[in-house]
Order: structure tokens, then C-alpha cells, then sequence
């Protein structure tokens, strides 16, 4: 073509396999599209305190059981403009589907070639992982998953720029510390301007017990704001002795840096009612 002068145009031009030119021309000829108005139409909301929440939970399961959702992710995968319902619809069935298949999906998801294409469906699919995640009926995937995790600083860091993208992902990067997650939140604490990515790095810490970030922590407390004094604070209670000593030391000075302004002389304060709060947190 460029001997003749003509090129091709990268915007309108699309290379695939033979596999998903196959599924890409199915699409296309409807096939999928029942199986996708059925997840569409699915409610997904489960409420586990609902009077029927066991049989509620398992006719959600069954309902999976007629809908591909591997081969509609797929779909979307090849997509120039993946529909973000069906995105949304897929990440909320993730802790409905049994380890194996929930593994493959997270797998597809969290492809740092596919969160690209995906990235306006992020909190979506973070909050499908993290249920994933944090059930324990799904543990045996969960080292796998952690590692699919620890990819995406390394892969698609640029995914991770947004403040809420950030939380999103810290939040599951509390369940565990590795090596690497351990350099990134560290790295992202020391880089960050925004309080809440501080203080959601000082909570992965906390859950963590890593004692080496909360002593740091304890030793600049007061170049802490507020917020991560507070945090910090919270996080002492899953320290031993070591977090007993430090509140002991540090409950005379809250009184006057945690004021906010308008208490009653004779009322309690803000930092007591945070004080008597947070010894009762598990």
C-alpha cells in the first residue's frame, strides 16, 4: 500500500487474531446479545441482612449459571468503547461466581492490557476484586489475585494517578503485605499531597502491623496533620503495648491540636468523644 501512496488509517484500522476476528464477527451478528440483556436485567444488589439472604445469595449463584460471562467480557474486551453497565454488571458478579471461574475473570479484568480499555469502569471493577478478595470462600485464589495486584503499580501506573483510582486500590492492598506493595505504599505516602491517600496508606500499615512505619509515623507526629493523626491514632490500637504507650503519651496533646473551635466549656470534646470512639474499634 505505501508503494502506491495509501496507508492505513491506525484510528479505523483494527488487527486481530483469527480466534477473536471469530468472536469479534459474532458480536456483531447478535450472538451474545441474550446473554447480555440477561446480565443487564440481573439485580445484582444483594443484601446479606435480608430475612431470605441465604436463598436470596443462591438464586443470584443459579442465575449465572444460563449467562457466559467470560465470553461477554471477551466481547467488551474487543471493544473500541466497552460498555461500562456491562463492566459494572460483570464486577458485581465476580463474588457470585464459583474461585475458579472468579480467578479468570479477575484475571481478564485486572490484565494490565485490558485496564487501559477498562478505565472508566475502575471503581467498579476494584470494588468486584475486593469482594473477591475478601471473602473467604474464595481463599483459594486469593495469593493469585494478590498477585495480579501487584502488577498494576509496575504495568499500568498511570492507571493509578487519579486520587480515587489510588484509594481504590489501596484498599485492597491493605488485605496483604508483600514486598513490592510494601515499597509502593511507602512510595506513595512519601509522594502524595492528598491527606486521604496518606491517611488510606497509614490504614494498609495498620491492618499490616508493620511497626516499623508506625513508629516512624509516632516519631513525626507533629509534622502530621490532623487527619493522619487521627489515623495513626486509630491504627495504635492494633499495636500491642507499643500503641498503649504511645496514646498514653500523646493523649494530653490532642485535647488542644484536635479542637474544633466551637465545644461547650463543660461538654465533652471532639478529641475525647474520637479518644473513647476508637478504643472500642476492632
Amino acid at each position: 500500500m505505501a508503494d502506491v501512496g495509501l496507508s492505513l488509517n491506525r484510528t479505523k484500522t483494527t488487527i486481530l487474531s483469527a480466534k477473536h476476528y471469530k468472536d469479534f464477527v459474532r458480536a456483531q451478528l447478535g450472538e451474545g446479545e441474550q446473554a447480555s440483556i440477561a446480565l443487564r436485567e440481573l439485580d445484582l444488589h444483594f443484601d446479606p441482612y435480608s430475612d431470605a439472604a441465604q436463598s436470596d445469595y443462591q438464586k443470584l449463584k443459579e442465575s449465572f449459571e444460563a449467562i457466559d460471562v467470560q465470553f461477554l467480557l471477551d466481547l467488551e474486551r474487543e471493544k473500541t468503547q466497552p460498555d461500562t453497565f456491562v463492566l459494572a454488571q460483570i464486577s458485581r458478579s465476580l463474588k457470585f461466581q464459583d474461585p475458579k471461574t472468579a480467578l479468570q475473570l479477575c484475571a481478564t479484568l485486572l490484565d494490565s492490557k485490558n485496564l487501559d480499555a477498562f478505565r472508566a469502569s475502575w471503581s467498579k471493577i476494584m470494588r468486584g476484586v475486593y469482594a473477591v478478595r475478601a471473602l473467604v470462600e474464595f481463599e483459594i485464589v486469593h495469593a493469585h489475585i494478590d498477585e495480579l495486584l501487584d502488577k498494576i503499580p509496575a504495568e499500568a501506573s498511570h492507571l493509578l494517578t487519579p486520587e480515587a483510582n489510588m484509594l481504590h486500590y489501596l484498599r485492597i492492598a491493605r488485605f496483604k503485605r508483600t514486598e513490592s506493595r510494601g515499597r509502593f505504599v511507602r512510595q506513595a505516602y512519601d509522594q502524595a499531597s492528598s491527606q486521604s491517600v496518606r491517611r488510606a496508606c497509614i490504614d494498609c500499615w495498620s491492618y499490616w502491623v508493620d511497626r516499623g512505619s508506625f513508629t516512624r509515623l509516632r516519631n513525626q507526629w507533629q509534622n502530621l496533620s490532623a487527619d493522619e493523626q487521627r489515623m495513626l491514632w486509630l491504627a495504635a490500637g492494633r499495636f500491642g503495648d507499643e500503641g498503649e504507650h504511645a496514646r498514653k503519651q500523646l493523649r494530653r496533646a490532642i485535647e488542644q491540636v484536635w479542637k474544633l473551635g466551637f465545644e461547650e466549656g463543660a461538654g465533652p470534646t471532639f478529641a475525647s468523644l474520637y479518644r473513647d470512639w476508637a478504643n472500642n474499634v476492632r
